[in-house]
């Protein structure tokens, strides 16, 4: 009698530490799951913004062509504005991963826009894809 009271106690400890470590690990992976969404929407916003920020550049460069700006000083305002676009690009990814709490910053799979913008287009795909 005993033995089994003992038994039946222990079964009981192990279903429950069972169910509590499946049940971490459950909501752990969620946790995650929703992280990497939000990562990968915070990428699209930023994309979409850089997308936004050639156009309008395009349109400048039109409207400086326009109006008479030399081929030289157009290149000199060409490159400006790309070392801008650089640099707010870094910038911005730099933001993300520091940002990121430090427990999950791992499971960021990107270091620089490059990286950022090709796994943005993976997720995308996937996403159209399901």
């Amino acid at each position: 009698m005993e033995s089994t009271m003992l038994e039946n106690a222990l079964w009981f400890f192990i279903g429950a530490f069972s169910f509590k470590l499946v049940s971490y690990l459950v909501g752990y992976s969620q946790i995650f799951i929703l992280f990497n969404e939000a990562v990968m929407a915070a990428l699209a916003m930023m994309v979409n913004s850089d997308r936004a920020f050639s156009d309008c550049n395009e349109v400048k460069y039109e409207t400086y062509k326009k109006s008479g700006m030399s081929y030289e000083e157009l290149e000199k305002v060409k490159n400006l504005d790309e070392t801008t676009s650089k640099i707010w690009r870094d910038a911005m990814i730099e933001s993300v991963i520091k940002n990121t709490p430090r427990k999950l910053r791992a499971t960021i799979r990107f270091r620089n826009w490059d990286e950022a913008s090709d796994l943005l287009h993976k997720f995308l795909k996937q996403v159209r894809n399901k």
